[in-house]
């Protein structure tokens, strides 16, 4: 019987396009149509090993773009609703980057088991293919929907999870429902970029108006 060869040799991140590169947005990736949940032993193991590939890289180090990739992936997860498809497309991502291949959960996981124990020369790159999810989020997710953010109402609060997409108008709604649970904030700033959003400020000018008359 044949075995599955899982061989770390590096390959370089710009020579492997993953198949999420062909979306247009993480929206296309995060697809929260139909609730989604890890077996509990492989959240734990995401988990544990993106805690330590953060420690590894440096949760304050920033890139010439001026953010900090680790500190950007620990604060989306921390925030956002579905933590488990977050963490599916991160592993992915990097093992397909990493490997060359078309990767799973299972996999990636399998992959990145041992990692504590990898030559320096190949945990950096790690550490690159890190940078490489954050600029595609920053690029590919944050970006965008601070672009759109003038243009499309905020919702009430709704659970990831749940989103449906039904009508002309879903994919409006739905990026503005994963806008104001995803973009990540500091008190309504935007961490990538440091903007203030724009819908809570006029809200505080429209309540101040109200108040002083």
């Amino acid at each position: 019987m044949g075995t599955l060869n899982l061989q770390r040799a590096p390959v370089p991140i710009q020579a492997t396009m993953s198949s999420h590169r062909h979306q247009s947005s993480l929206e296309g990736i995060l697809d929260f149509s139909e609730p989604f949940s890890l077996r509990l032993q492989q959240s734990d193991s995401a988990r544990s090993l993106l805690d330590i590939f953060i420690k590894d890289y440096g949760l304050e180090r920033a890139t010439e773009r001026g953010y900090k990739p680790a500190k950007l992936i620990h604060a989306t997860l921390d925030y956002i609703s579905s933590k488990d498809s977050f963490l599916t497309l991160l592993f992915t991502f990097l093992h397909e980057n990493l490997a060359g291949v078309t990767s799973n959960i299972t996999l990636a996981l399998s992959y990145f088991e041992d990692f504590s124990s990898w030559e320096p020369a190949t945990r950096s790159g790690v550490r690159g293919a890190l940078e490489e999810f954050a600029d595609y989020m920053v690029t590919q997710f944050f970006l965008p929907l601070r672009g759109s953010s003038v243009k499309t109402p905020q919702p009430t609060p709704t659970s990831l999870s749940t989103i449906q997409a039904s009508t002309t108008t879903g994919t409006k709604q739905r990026i503005s429902v994963l806008r104001h649970n995803c973009l990540v904030r500091d008190h309504h700033r935007c961490v990538v970029t440091r903007k203030f959003d724009i819908t809570e400020a006029r809200m505080r000018l429209a309540r101040d108006k109200k108040l002083h008359g």
